[in-house]
């Protein structure tokens, strides 16, 4: 008669918890998939900080949510956070799924003035992915060869502009900055 109360109630309680999580990581893919970086490091930092590290899939959204949240941070030039969470990520094997991970970590460390961790970082990208031509033999290279080509170089800065617009309580992106203006020839 107790299992018969108990069993159910244990697993009720547990597609409860189940359900709560993957609310949230619908939730932060929801905003990343939207390009809304700067809501979507938030959101996935929770959907982060919810999920369980037991199991084998959990382990692999949870490393997904980390990486996401490394992504937000990295499209909006926060490299430090962003070095962060590819660091959590990186921790729960990720670079198994997205071998880029360490390229991208090695961007951030350099782009934070640590350039032997860079090096390191860029050394294991191409034990990797030997054939990429960024940074041959793990050399770290100048900015303007690091920052993404093309279409990711448009959400970048679409991701800054919406991060800077008042309904973050920001000021208007006017201009572009130093920092943000990009390299003549990666304009557009």
């Amino acid at each position: 008669m107790y299992y018969k109360f108990v069993l159910p109630l244990v697993f009720i309680s547990l597609s409860w918890l189940s359900f709560a999580q993957n609310k949230f990581v619908l939730e932060a893919e929801n905003y990343f998939q939207s390009e809304k970086y700067c809501e979507g490091a938030e959101k996935c930092g929770v959907a982060y900080n919810k999920l369980t590290r037991k199991g084998n899939q959990a382990k692999k959204m949870k490393a997904d949510m980390a990486f996401k949240t490394g992504e937000c941070y990295r499209f909006t030039d926060r490299f430090r956070e962003a070095n962060e969470w590819y660091e959590r990520a990186l921790l729960l094997d990720y670079q198994e799924v997205v071998p880029e991970i360490y390229y991208y970590n090695g961007v951030m460390l350099q782009q934070m003035g640590e350039m032997e961790k860079a090096q390191k970082s860029f050394e294991e990208y191409k034990k990797l992915v030997p054939a990429d031509p960024r940074g041959p033999g793990g050399q770290v290279l100048p900015r303007h060869l690091l920052l993404p080509p093309g279409d990711v170089h448009r959400r970048h800065r679409r991701a800054l502009e919406l991060c800077l617009s008042p309904h973050h309580g920001h000021h208007q992106l006017g201009a572009p900055t130093a920092r943000h203006r990009p390299p003549a020839g990666l304009a557009g």
